[in-house]
């Protein structure tokens, strides 16, 4: 089968490809899903010198473990704007609790449908939208925070010594629960 036969009628698409989020704004997080005791406790970590540098890691662990899922560990507002024409985008950055409101290009209001229940997709109407709503989890999955304690330790024990970014302990707890 010839793939590319009309592959000049792919390319006369301009703009957003189906279904696409195109971006994301997520308000900053209140608290932290691990506290430094925790971490140090987890670690074995004695003495307090490295503790403005522990804190600092635990923010740096818990937003590359909530990227590398596509999930929010901590309640937050997010605002995401997507391409909807075929229907059924999923929201990112769940699970997704309320919907505060679902707008056109305007900035109107617009009626909507959506299907699920953690992880939600809206299914109408068909084109491009805005969707504000409250995503995250309210109380962290304890195998969410031990990804979050394994992602800080990689990042103090190799400060600039690995090409690596993620821990390989905290990729295999996150690897089942990727949303994309």
């Amino acid at each position: 089968m010839d793939y590319y036969k009309n592959a000049d009628k792919l390319f006369e698409i301009e703009g957003v490809s189906y279904n696409q989020v195109t971006d994301v704004q997520r308000a900053a997080a209140g608290s932290e899903v691990v506290t430094l005791n925790e971490l140090k406790e987890w670690a074995k970590i004695d003495g307090s010198s490295d503790d403005g540098i522990l804190t600092a890691l635990i923010i740096a662990a818990r937003e590359m473990c909530e990227k590398y899922t596509g999930t929010n560990f901590v309640q937050r507002t997010v605002t995401a704007w997507f391409n909807n024409v075929n229907g059924g985008t999923y929201l990112p950055y769940g699970p997704i609790g309320l919907i505060t409101g679902v707008y056109n290009e305007d900035n109107e209001a617009v009626e909507y449908t959506t299907k699920g229940t953690d992880f939600k997709s809206v299914v109408s109407p068909r084109m491009a939208l805005k969707a504000v709503y409250l995503g995250g989890y309210s109380t962290c999955p304890e195998v969410l925070k031990t990804a979050v304690k394994a992602q800080a330790l990689f990042l103090y024990e190799n400060r600039g010594e690995t090409e690596s970014k993620m821990s390989p302990i905290a990729m295999a707890i996150l690897n089942g629960y990727k949303r994309y």
